[in-house]
């Protein structure tokens, strides 16, 4: 009888002690997989719904931009004050109605003026709840979005108004909203 070589004879047993291992391991993917799908699924309706909000702040800013742009411009036509601006706030309003979709108790429309150091600033402020449909199962029924545009009205020296731009353009003509610095408003 031949004598196999110690290298040989220890591969050997390690063959057989890795093929031990492998038969007692049989069926943990299975318990794995029990255990990772639904943190998977739960992960991805989460992002469904986050996907969802931020669709409605994208929409909600538009119908804010569109607004305010048409409320400075009654504002400054009808030439309203500070504390009475029912025609801007109308055409606003109006313009909000036309953006939203026809559920107009999820959302909250607030209009303001302010004076500054040479205009007039015209915020419209947009509040909505965006249901969920995923992350309700955790508690959050409901996800409220705020948003804000301001327009600054200018009046030159021939009395006429004259509606700024909504975005101011900085270094490298990157557009920031004006909200970002309105000038002390």
């Amino acid at each position: 009888m031949a004598v196999m070589p110690y290298y040989i004879r220890r591969r050997s047993v390690m063959l057989q002690d890795t093929r031990h291992q492998l038969k007692q391991q049989k069926g943990a993917i299975f318990v794995l997989t029990a255990l990772l799908i639904p943190l998977l699924i739960a992960f991805l309706g989460a992002v469904v719904d986050f996907g969802n909000v931020y669709a409605h702040k994208a929409r909600l800013q538009n119908a804010a931009d569109a607004a305010v742009l048409a409320g400075a411009h009654q504002y400054a036509v009808n030439e309203e004050t500070i504390d009475n601006h029912p025609r801007a706030d109308n055409e606003a309003g109006d313009y909000v109605d036309r953006d939203m979709p026809l559920d107009s108790d999820s959302y909250a429309p607030q209009y303001d003026a302010t004076e500054g150091d040479s205009c007039v600033y015209y915020r419209v402020r947009l509040t909505e709840k965006v249901p969920t449909f995923f992350i309700k199962y955790f508690y959050i029924d409901d996800v409220a979005v705020h948003v804000s545009s301001i327009a600054s009205i200018s009046y030159e020296s021939t009395g006429g108004g004259n509606t700024e731009a909504l975005f101011i353009f900085e270094k490298n003509f990157f557009p920031v909203n004006s909200i970002d610095n309105p000038d002390n408003f």
